[in-house]
């Protein structure tokens, strides 16, 4: 399997422009021909006057009529050079003063007029006024808090709007935003959201001048975004993507850290930016219910030392154009319940990448939550779903670390998904590697959905030892546990492989490029169990139009046992070679089979280190063990 992923934006239209272009796709345009009275209207006193700013300063535009109790409604509308757009929330736009908290520097030319309403129904429509930014071609720092701006060495006190409460200080060296228990409601907001600068939080900077930005957070800060649309969304924080274009290696880092906390609710990404991303604090994102929308979209993604982060998320949870590192004493808990997208297909993946992910001295839980309810009612389909997918050769690595994917499908009557993976890579270098006491659990609980693999990956897998890999799969037609295309490594640890297809076709528990198991105490084995199928395979590379079978007296050479490791169930098992279907053929594989039946390979296989539970018994010999247990005997009697 191969995944893409679309080239990242090296320039994202700001809130304002691209909701222009969605707001004219349903507003036809009306140019700026102007709208006289019919004669009966509200006469117009004031007029609407140009008004020249330095963005990021804002402006407002007013009318007065000749008897203002007579009115019954002002209304707003704005164009924009391209399409007129009439207002339709905010607490200015319904009054005779319409207000821009702040401009930004893309902002174009806009044309304001007002429409008025007597209490009879008789309309007057205003001239224009024209909202110019005089220095769009200059580069500054803003912080735009929904719709305000703040300049370096400027504190805005939240309260002193209907925005919502708590202080946000931006430090005049232009790098440290401290967040003071900041409570942000996108309800309650002065203009229309169609052109506020943000929904939330953005830093916006149009190339960046310093390698890295911190938010530090005091005390506990929400951002609620209510607002959305199908088509577009701000994040609740935005670190704008013009800091860099995507192709530059020195993107800045943005850090979020301090005692305090962060919630975020609502928009089409929680947090978006092209900048590194890094979080040393406690952060939550939730999705604004049912509606489609991802956590974390970034360059590199870092949860540092006993960060602690949770997404719950109605698509990908962290989409890095980079690496994925947690590190020690992190902890991070991302759940994703996909919703359907506007067009085609759903195909979505917990955690996306073209790099590797690392996890060093942490805890990660990673779940996903398939609901047919989000799809069949709206004649969707859910394309694919993956808990962590590699675009290219990337790996995922483990060291003193816990992870854990689990992949659900809730009941349905009707298919309404296929393709599950737990992880998959895309890319011949793709692999996996556990160390230091590192664990591994993957479970696929998906009943009715077909195509469903624990783990696919084009590359090798190494687990070191005492580690634990654990990959557990229901699902429908063939199901697959582990596949890698390269080496199957494992020394001194404990895999465990449990398939199950609730349609009784093939399991395929562990199939491989090649196995080498080390194994030299009672306390580690590799079990793997594949009903109707084949436990364990080793592709050798050979392919044919018929099925190879069974070969008496073969040498193995792609299965390989060392130290102490032996095939230890089926007793008298064989490696030899086995035809299993292939993509137009068969391949020729190493498979292990129970000597009693060489029509098939063995379904159960256990690779262990054979000898007793009792080590003492070879030592002392059989008279000092029989004295032994005789003497545990008496002294259990007696204390009874």
């Amino acid at each position: 399997m191969h995944f893409t992923v679309s080239s990242f934006r090296s320039r994202k239209i700001p809130a304002f422009l691209t909701a222009f272009a969605i707001a004219a796709s349903s507003v036809s345009a009306m140019g700026i021909q102007p709208v006289h009275a019919d004669g009966e209207g509200p006469v117009i006193t004031v007029q609407p006057q140009d008004v020249e700013v330095k963005y990021p300063e804002g402006a407002s535009f007013h009318v007065e009529v000749a008897n203002p109790e007579d009115v019954a409604s002002y209304e707003w509308e704005v164009y924009d050079q391209n399409s007129t757009l009439k207002l339709t929330n905010g607490s200015t736009i319904y009054t005779d003063t319409l207000v821009f908290p702040a401009t930004a520097m893309d902002y174009p030319d806009l044309d304001c007029r007002c429409i008025i309403t007597d209490k009879n129904g008789n309309k007057t429509v205003s001239e224009y006024g024209t909202l110019y930014v005089t220095n769009k071609e200059e580069y500054k720092t803003v912080l735009y808090v929904g719709e305000y701006a703040v300049n370096p060495g400027e504190t805005f006190d939240i309260s002193t709007t209907a925005l919502g409460t708590g202080k946000v200080i931006f430090d005049k060296d232009g790098t440290n935003i401290t967040l003071d228990n900041i409570n942000i409601d996108t309800t309650n907001y002065v203009n229309d959201v169609l052109f506020a600068n943000s929904l939330g939080l953005m830093l916006y900077r149009r190339h960046s001048i310093e390698p890295e930005y911190y938010f530090h957070l005091v005390g506990k800060n929400v951002i609620k975004n209510t607002f959305y649309d199908p088509e577009y969304n701000a994040a609740g924080i935005e670190f704008n993507s013009f800091f860099a274009c995507s192709e530059d290696p020195n993107a800045p880092t943005v850090r979020i850290d301090g005692d305090g906390s962060l919630e975020m609710y609502g928009g089409s990404n929680i947090i978006y930016s092209d900048a590194n991303i890094e979080i040393a604090a406690k952060v939550y994102g939730n999705s604004n219910s049912d509606i489609f929308s991802d956590g974390i979209t970034c360059r590199n993604f870092i949860l540092d030392s006993f960060g602690d982060l949770t997404l719950e998320v109605n698509g990908t949870g962290i989409f890095s154009h980079g690496d994925i590192r947690f590190l020690n004493g992190s902890k991070a808990n991302i759940t994703s319940r996909p919703a359907r997208v506007s067009v085609g297909a759903t195909t979505k993946n917990i955690l996306y990448l073209p790099g590797s992910v690392y996890l060093n001295g942490a805890e990660v839980n990673i779940k996903g939550i398939a609901d047919p309810e989000r799809f069949l009612p709206y004649e969707r389909y859910l394309a694919t779903f993956c808990g962590i997918a590699m675009e290219n050769d990337g790996g995922v690595n483990l060291d003193k670390s816990k992870l854990t994917i689990d992949i659900e499908a809730l009941p349905s009557e009707e298919q309404f998904a296929v393709n599950f993976n737990g992880l998959v890579g895309g890319e011949d270098g793709s692999y996996l590697n556990l160390t230091n006491d590192s664990v591994l659990h993957i479970n696929m609980n998906a009943p009715g959905i077909l195509g469903t693999a624990g783990i696919y990956l084009p590359g090798a897998i190494t687990v070191e030892k005492d580690c634990g890999l654990t990959v557990n799969v229901l699902a429908s037609g063939e199901v697959f546990g582990i596949q890698c295309d390269k080496e199957f490594n494992v020394t001194d640890a404990n895999v465990n492989v449990e398939l199950k297809s609730d349609t009784d076709e093939a399991a395929y528990g562990i199939a491989t490029g090649g196995t080498q198991i080390i194994l030299n105490a009672p306390v580690y084995s590799v079990h793997s169990i594949a009903p109707n199928g084949v436990a364990f395979a080793a592709d050798t590379g050979e392919r044919g139009e018929e099925a190879s079978a069974y070969e008496k007296d073969y040498t193995a050479s792609f299965i390989k046992l060392g130290g102490k490791a032996a095939v230890t169930s089926p007793r008298k098992s064989e490696i030899s070679v086995c035809g299993i279907p292939g993509y137009g053929s068969f391949i020729k594989a190493e498979v292990i089979y129970d000597s009693a039946d060489t029509t098939k390979p063995a379904t159960d296989v256990l690779i262990g280190v054979p000898g007793s539970s009792v080590p003492i018994l070879p030592i002392v010999g059989v008279g000092a063990a029989i004295v032994l247990l005789a003497c545990l005997y008496f002294f259990k009697r007696k204390k009874a």
